[in-house]
């Protein structure tokens, strides 16, 4: 595939970029740097990178996210295939849940209604639309980089 760009152009920029005189850093930048990395290590640890953080609360984490998870599908992780739902067992458990359990379902009931009505038709095809724009978006930007290119000369 043939290149637009000047086959030179790296050894043009090499040799510009040896004619330049050497830099020295600033005396000061050792010091700004070690107080840098002592600021990001005395953050909190629940802004820190999830590798860094304490064992117990990975441990709490992956724990909430496994409970979370037998939520949505329904308690089946948590109670096996025939073992009803996890709402079902905790109305069962619960009389307070069991009491309150028409006022959650109804809106539940009518949020999955609606889901069911009008984002599922819509939702593959907004995906594909979605794709579409974005292979476009790119292709508009790859053209414009190259036209870039093409009218900018080296001196």
């Amino acid at each position: 595939m043939p290149s637009d760009f000047d086959p030179n152009l790296e050894a043009f920029i090499h040799e510009r970029l040896r004619q330049l005189p050497p830099r020295s850093a600033p005396p000061t930048l050792a010091s700004r740097v070690r107080a840098a990395i002592q600021a990001r290590q005395a953050r909190p640890w629940w802004t820190q990178a999830w590798w860094q953080w304490p064992l117990a609360a990975k441990t709490a984490l992956v724990l909430l996210a496994l409970t979370g998870l037998g939520v949505v599908s329904g308690g089946n992780l948590l109670l096996g295939e025939g073992g009803g739902t996890f709402w079902q067992y905790l109305s069962g458990r619960t009389a307070a849940l069991a009491r309150f359990w028409p006022t959650i379902a109804a809106p539940a009931n009518t949020v999955t209604g609606l889901w069911t009505q009008f984002v599922e038709p819509f939702l593959v095809p907004a995906l594909l639309i979605s794709l579409l724009l974005y292979l476009v978006s790119m292709g508009c930007g790859t053209a414009l980089v190259r036209l870039a290119w093409k009218r900018a000369p080296l001196p």
